[in-house]
C-alpha cells in the first residue's frame, strides 16, 4: 500500500495525506464489490444446493406416486369383467409433485443441476444432461397419460351403459312381443309345431332363472339369449313370429358384444397403463443415481449405450 502511496504523490503532485485517503477509500470500495461478491456466491451456492436436494426429494416423491398409481391401474385393469362391473371402483393417486417440479421449473432445476464453480468440474456431464432431460420426459410423458387414462374412463363408461341399455331394451321388446302369444294361447288346441316351439322357450328361460347371477351380461347372453336363437333359427320358416323375434334378440347379441369388446380394450388399456408407470418409475430412479453420482460405472456405461442407440 505504501508503494501506491509514493506513486499517487510522485505521480500526481498530491499531498501524501489525500492520496492515504484515496488509497484507503478505494481500498474499503474495492473490499465491499469483493465481499459482496462472496456474499452472492454463497448465497447461489445454497440456493443451487437446496434446488438439487429438492429435486432428489421431489424425484423419490414422484417415483412413489408413479409406484402406487401403476399398482392401482392393475387393479383397474382387472375389474373390466362382466364379474367385477358391478363392483367397479377405481384409485386415482394424486401426483402433487408434478405441479411442484413444473412451478419450480426446467431453467432453475437445470442450472442448479449444472451451472455454478461446484459443478465446474463434473465427470460424463453430457450423460448426465440427457438424464435431467429424460426425467423432464418422463414428468410430460406421466402428466399426459395420467390424466387421459380418467378422462377414458367416463367415456367407457357412457358407451357401456348405453349398450347396456339398449341391450336390455332389445331383451324387453321380446319378452312383450312373446307375452300376448303365451296368453292368447293358454288352454287352447294349438298347432303341435307351434305348441313345442313355445314349450322350448318357456324351457329355456326357466333353466336361465335357476342360473346364479343370471342377471349378468355374459349369463344372460350364454344362458338365455344364445340357446333362444339357436331355437329360433330352426323355426324360422315354419313359425312367421319366430324371425322378429330372433331380430330382437340379434339386437341383444350385438349390445352384449360390444359391451364385451370395451370391456377387453379398457382391460389392455389400463394393463399398458400400469406396464408405463412402472416402467418410468425404475427409470427415474435410474436417472437420479446418474444425477447424484450414486450409480456405478458399468450400470452408467449400459445407460450411456441405451442412450446412444435412442439417437
Amino acid at each position: 500500500m505504501e508503494t501506491i502511496i509514493d506513486f499517487l504523490v510522485t505521480e500526481f503532485q498530491i499531498d501524501k495525506n489525500v492520496a492515504v485517503s484515496t488509497v484507503v477509500t478505494l481500498f474499503i470500495f474495492c473490499s465491499g464489490i469483493i465481499i459482496n461478491q462472496i456474499i452472492k456466491a454463497i448465497t447461489l451456492f445454497n440456493s443451487r444446493r437446496r434446488t438439487r436436494n429438492l429435486f432428489q426429494i421431489l424425484i423419490d416423491q414422484l417415483s412413489r406416486s408413479i409406484r402406487l398409481q401403476g399398482r392401482d391401474y392393475g387393479k383397474i385393469a382387472d375389474q373390466f369383467t362382466f364379474k367385477s362391473y358391478n363392483r367397479f371402483t377405481y384409485k386415482r393417486a394424486e401426483v402433487y409433485t408434478l405441479d411442484i417440479l413444473y412451478d419450480t421449473g426446467y431453467q432453475r432445476l437445470f442450472d442448479a443441476q449444472f451451472l455454478g464453480f461446484e459443478n465446474y468440474f463434473q465427470t460424463d456431464k453430457d450423460l448426465k444432461v440427457k438424464a435431467f432431460n429424460k426425467v423432464w420426459e418422463t414428468l410430460n410423458i406421466i402428466s399426459y397419460w395420467h390424466e387421459k387414462s380418467f378422462e377414458g374412463i367416463n367415456d367407457f363408461l357412457k358407451d357401456y351403459n348405453k349398450h347396456n341399455d339398449n341391450r336390455n331394451e332389445a331383451i324387453e321388446n321380446h319378452r312383450i312381443l312373446l307375452a300376448p302369444i303365451f296368453q292368447a294361447l293358454n288352454g287352447q288346441n294349438v298347432n303341435p309345431t307351434l305348441a313345442s316351439y313355445l314349450v322350448e322357450i318357456d324351457n329355456i328361460t326357466a333353466n336361465w332363472q335357476t342360473v346364479a347371477d343370471r342377471t349378468r351380461p355374459d349369463i344372460v347372453h350364454r344362458k338365455l339369449i344364445l340357446p333362444l336363437r339357436v331355437h329360433n333359427r330352426k323355426h324360422l320358416k315354419s313359425i312367421t313370429i319366430a324371425l322378429k323375434l330372433n331380430q330382437d334378440l340379434l339386437d341383444a347379441s350385438e349390445h352384449y358384444i360390444n359391451q364385451r369388446n370395451l370391456l377387453k380394450a379398457q382391460k389392455e388399456q389400463f394393463k399398458t397403463y400400469s406396464m408405463i408407470f412402472r416402467d418410468r418409475e425404475k427409470r427415474l430412479q435410474l436417472y437420479k443415481l446418474i444425477l447424484s453420482e450414486k450409480i456405478r460405472f458399468d450400470e452408467k456405461s449400459l445407460f450411456k449405450r441405451k442412450m446412444e442407440n435412442k439417437k
